[in-house]
């Protein structure tokens, strides 16, 4: 995904503060890894399911239930085959914690059938809040795998509505997460006024969850970005949103700083877009010898997505500038 497509201005305000949640929410817990092959096709092959359970009157077969796995694992460009896994039936006979440590192995790259499976326990568990907030995750990270913008509209505002819901049963750091994740990817379909007022709520509960879960490397970045874009709201930018809100975050690159190497440092792995960040705020403060040691890094991190090709072609580009401030 293309960074550029994100600095589009609307009315000089939507910029940063667009930004600030648009690309934050495509690149949350590293998920730009899926690989969206067949997902033209899927509106398609759910037809297809659906006829084929009629046929059967309603029960899913063996071999049916093998073939929904199927279909819907192409979504995110992996085979997933249930008579492979000896822990399939940990779906649906095993304990809740069980159940929940199985989801959450699955759900990063299979969204769509971390979702079916936790439905599929829906009658036991739909008040507790870890269901909840699952399932709001599910949904949010389905909408990032969907291209028709109507269809990944439904699946954001039902991750939206499964985090309301999540926060009421029990104010969690996953909770705030996926709901201030959700509420700031909502800008997608809002008016310059709705962005903004995202933001807002996407700082706000952001924040709460960093303090009940410190040790998030993802929860640090994600607020590192936001003030690293509103570090660079304009004077003009800030009087209009000023205008419109009563009042706009106020940041600097130094506290972007402080959350973006606090990320680095709880990461477990290399962080390509994050180093890119970084440098940034160092080139910024025309840091330059500190930039091109953090551009150095970034080179050298796996590129896994097309946001992380897009990255790359940037980090070379400013390794190219700036390569003469080595020390």
């Amino acid at each position: 995904m293309d960074p550029k497509q994100y600095m589009t201005i609307s009315m000089g305000i939507g910029a940063s503060l667009g930004i600030a949640t648009l690309i934050l929410m495509y690149k949350v817990e590293r998920l730009y890894r899926l690989c969206l092959q067949l997902q033209a096709s899927v509106s398609e092959l759910h037809v297809l399911v659906e006829e084929s359970q009629a046929i059967a009157g309603g029960r899913q077969t063996g071999e049916l239930k093998k073939a929904v796995s199927r279909l819907t694992s192409t979504t995110t460009g992996s085979f997933y085959d249930p008579d492979s896994d000896p822990s399939a039936d940990m779906w649906s006979a095993s304990s809740e914690k069980k159940f929940y440590e199985k989801v959450d192995q699955c759900i990063d790259e299979h969204p769509l059938q971390a979702v079916q499976a936790l439905e599929q326990r829906k009658a036991e568990f739909q008040n507790r809040a870890g269901w909840l907030w699952r399932m709001a995750k599910g949904h949010r990270l389905v909408a990032l795998q969907t291209k028709d913008a109507d269809k990944r509209k439904a699946e954001l505002y039902k991750a939206i509505a499964f985090a309301e819901r999540a926060l009421a049963k029990k104010p969690s750091a996953e909770a705030h997460k996926w709901y201030g994740v959700s509420v700031g990817a909502r800008s997608e379909f809002g008016t310059v006024q709705e962005k903004i007022k995202d933001g807002f709520t996407f700082k706000e509960h952001i924040d709460k969850a960093v303090k009940l879960n410190p040790k998030d490397p993802v929860l640090h970045h994600l607020l590192g970005r936001f003030n690293y874009e509103v570090s660079g709201l304009s004077w003009i930018e800030r009087r209009a949103a000023a205008a419109l809100f009563g009042s706009v975050p106020q940041s600097t690159t130094e506290e972007a700083l402080q959350c973006l190497l606090k990320a680095e440092e709880l990461s477990k792995k290399p962080w390509l877009e994050n180093r890119y960040i970084i440098a940034r705020c160092y080139i910024d403060d025309k840091k330059y010898k500190d930039a091109i040691k953090w551009i150095d890094k970034a080179v050298k991190c796996a590129v896994t997505s097309e946001l992380d090709d897009a990255i790359i072609k940037e980090v070379k580009t400013l390794q190219a500038k700036y390569g003469s401030y080595r020390a």
